[in-house]
C-alpha cells in the first residue's frame, strides 16, 4: 500500500496527528515520526464577486475560496494564497511578485496577471507552477514545455498529449497520471511518484528518472525507455530508482543495473539476480528464495540473515 484516503473530517479547522508504519513478509517497519495536519475546507464564495483593484498585499489568504471572483487589477504582493482555489476566476494585471501559491487550485482561469512570482503562469486557464495543486484537472494537449511544476500534485490528472519538452516534474506525484502519447523529451522525473501511471506511447528514452514507476500502464511498441531501463512486472527498473514495497517476485532481473535502486520491503521471493549491478543499493526486501550471482557493487543495505559473498547471495 503506497497511498491511502482518510475521509470523515468534519468541515472545520482542526488538526490531525498521523502516524504511518509498513509491514510486508519480513516484518514491521520502526513508525513514522507523527505528522500534523491541519484539514481545510472551502466555503462557498459568493457568485460573480467582484475585487477589482484591491489591496491584498500581505494578506494571510490561504485556503481562501476565490471561485467566480473577478481579481483584475488586485495586488496581491506579499501575500499568502496556500491552497487557495481559483475557479472560473479573473487576475487580469494582477500583481503577484512575491506571493506564496503552494497548493494554488485553479481551473478556468481568465486573463494575465501584470506581475508575478517567477515560474508561475497561466496555461489554458490553469496556475502551474512549482508546488501547486493540479490533481485530477485535464490539462490534455497543453503546451507545459519547459514549466517548472517541481513538487506539484498532478495525481489522477490528464496529461495525454501534453508537451513536456524540458519540463521539470522532479519531486511531483503523478500516481494514477494519464500521460500517454504525451511529449517527454529531456523530462525530468526525479524523484516523482508515478504509480499507475499511464505512459503508453511516449518517447522517455532521453528523460531523467530517480522516480517511484510502479504499476505502470504501457504499450510495449510504444513507449521507450533510456539505456539501462527497462519494465519488469509493470515497474521501471534501472539506476537511482525507487522500489518501495514493488512486487517482483518470481521476476527475472539478471543482468541489469540496479546502482542506487531502493528496494526496501519490495517482494524478490524467488527473484532471478544473476549478473545484477546492486552497487550502493538498499537491498532490505523479501529475499526468500531469491538467487543470485556474478552480483557486482557493493550493496548498501541487505534484510538481515542474508548477505552477497564473492558475488553470490546467500544466507549470513
Amino acid at each position: 500500500m503506497s497511498r491511502c484516503t482518510i475521509t470523515g473530517f468534519p468541515k472545520t479547522q482542526a488538526e490531525y496527528s498521523i502516524t504511518v508504519r509498513a509491514n510486508n513478509a519480513i516484518g514491521n517497519g520502526t513508525s513514522a515520526t507523527p505528522v500534523v495536519r491541519t484539514t481545510y475546507f472551502h466555503p462557498s464564495a459568493p457568485s460573480n464577486l467582484s475585487l477589482t483593484g484591491r489591496n491584498f498585499s500581505s494578506w494571510d489568504l490561504s485556503y481562501v475560496n476565490f471561485s467566480g471572483a473577478d481579481l483584475s487589477n488586485a495586488n496581491f504582493s506579499g501575500s499568502n494564497l496556500t491552497g487557495a482555489y481559483f475557479k472560473n476566476t479573473t487576475i487580469t494585471n494582477g500583481n503577484f511578485s512575491n506571493t506564496v501559491l503552494n497548493g494554488l487550485i485553479s481551473q478556468n482561469v481568465t486573463g494575465s496577471p501584470a506581475t508575478t512570482r517567477p515560474g508561475y503562469q497561466n496555461i489554458g486557464g490553469f496556475i502551474v507552477g512549482p508546488s501547486v495543486n493540479l490533481w485530477g484537472m485535464n490539462l490534455a494537449g497543453l503546451d507545459l514545455s519547459n514549466v517548472n511544476l517541481w513538487g506539484a500534485q498532478l495525481g489522477s490528472a490528464n496529461l495525454s498529449n501534453t508537451n513536456l519538452f524540458k519540463a521539470n516534474l522532479s519531486y511531483t506525484y503523478l500516481q494514477n497520471a494519464n500521460l500517454s502519447g504525451a511529449s517527454a523529451t529531456r523530462l525530468n522525473l526525479r524523484g516523482s511518484v508515478m504509480n499507475g501511471a499511464n505512459v503508453s506511447n511516449v518517447n522517455l528514452s532521453t528523460a531523467f528518472f530517480g522516480a517511484k514507476m510502479r504499476g505502470l500502464t504501457l504499450t510495449s511498441s510504444g513507449t521507450t525507455f533510456p539505456a539501462n531501463y527497462t519494465t519488469v512486472n509493470s515497474n521501471l527498473v534501472g539506476p537511482d530508482m525507487i522500489q518501495y514495497q514493488a512486487n517482483f517476485a518470481g521476476a527475472n532481473l539478471s543482468g541489469l543495473n540496479l546502482s542506487n535502486s531502493n528496494f526496501w520491503l519490495a517482494d524478490l521471493t524467488g527473484a532471478n539476480l544473476n549478473n545484477v549491478n546492486l552497487s550502493s543499493s538498499d537491498l532490505r526486501a523479501n529475499l526468500t528464495g531469491a538467487y543470485g550471482s556474478g552480483i557486482t557493487g557493493t550493496v548498501g543495505k541487505i534484510t538481515p540473515g542474508f548477505k552477497i559473498q564473492g558475488g553470490v547471495l546467500g544466507n549470513s
